[in-house]
């Protein structure tokens, strides 16, 4: 993550409602954050992924390198996975955010193999003699 003073593309949708100002935090380099799907005929259908959870902290931008001058935005639902028991989640790591899924799984009948690469998926046949079966898109 690095603070930057790139023009927000985003300003504009915002409106009045949001004032980012002319510093903020822009994500990039996030290969190590979130995970990567592949999936192929021999490692598919694999199903939705699990949620996770983005918290958010601010400081004002003249503290932007003081890490114990940064504050929680406040009023965010608990994460999902934060108090379950099957979840690792570090003491030191904030229980509150937005949580979201990195990938959706999207399962539709299709009438044949190629219906399903046109649209970029994996194909199961249905049992029988069939040409028709299920397309898994993520």
């Amino acid at each position: 993550m690095k603070t930057t003073d790139e023009a927000n593309k985003q300003d504009s949708k915002l409106g009045s409602k949001v004032d980012l100002g002319d510093n903020y935090f822009l994500m990039t380099e996030t290969s190590d954050y979130f995970p990567v799907l592949r999936v192929s005929q021999d490692n598919g259908p694999v199903g939705s992924a699990s949620p996770q959870c983005i918290h958010l902290d601010w400081a004002k931008s003249e503290h932007k390198k003081m890490v114990d001058q940064y504050r929680s935005v406040l009023n965010f639902p608990n994460c999902t996975n934060a108090f379950n028991s099957k979840f690792r989640w570090q003491k030191s790591d904030p229980t509150t955010g937005v949580d979201f899924k990195a990938w959706k799984q999207k399962v539709q009948k299709v009438e044949s193999e190629s219906d399903c690469r046109s649209l970029d998926g994996v194909f199961i046949k249905d049992g029988g003699n069939k040409e028709s079966g299920r397309c898994f898109t993520y």
